[in-house]
C-alpha cells in the first residue's frame, strides 16, 4: 500500500494505519488465506502499531504474518526468519512495558 507508506513517512501514523487496515481488508477479500501478500499486510500493519506504541496490536499483526508465512509454501518462506525475529523483539518489549507500569 503505497500511500500508507507515504503517511508512514510523513509520520501521520493514524492516516497510515487507515490506509494499511484498508488495504488489507481489500487483500482478504480477493487472496487465499495463506497467500504471503497478507503476511506482508500484517507486518507492515505491526510496525505501525508498533510506531504507534500500540505494542499488543504489533504483536498480534506480527504473529498472524508469521503463521501465514509457516503456511504457505516454502519458496514464500525466505522473509520468515526476518518475520520471527521482529515478533520476538515485539513480545520482549511488550513484556518489558507491562511490567514496568
Amino acid at each position: 500500500n503505497q500511500i500508507g507508506r507515504v503517511y508512514y513517512q510523513m509520520r501521520n501514523f493514524s492516516a497510515a494505519l487507515s490506509h494499511e487496515r484498508k488495504s488489507l481488508q481489500i487483500e482478504e477479500e480477493i487472496r487465499p488465506s495463506n497467500d504471503p501478500k497478507l503476511a506482508t499486510n500484517h507486518f507492515n500493519l505491526a510496525l505501525l502499531y508498533e510506531s504507534d506504541d500500540r505494542l499488543q496490536s504489533a504483536v498480534d499483526h506480527a504473529s498472524k504474518a508469521v503463521n501465514i508465512l509457516r503456511d504457505c509454501c516454502p519458496a514464500d518462506q525466505r522473509k520468515l526468519p526476518k518475520y520471527e525475529k521482529y515478533l520476538d523483539e515485539l513480545c520482549q518489549k511488550n513484556f518489558s512495558s507491562k511490567h514496568r507500569k
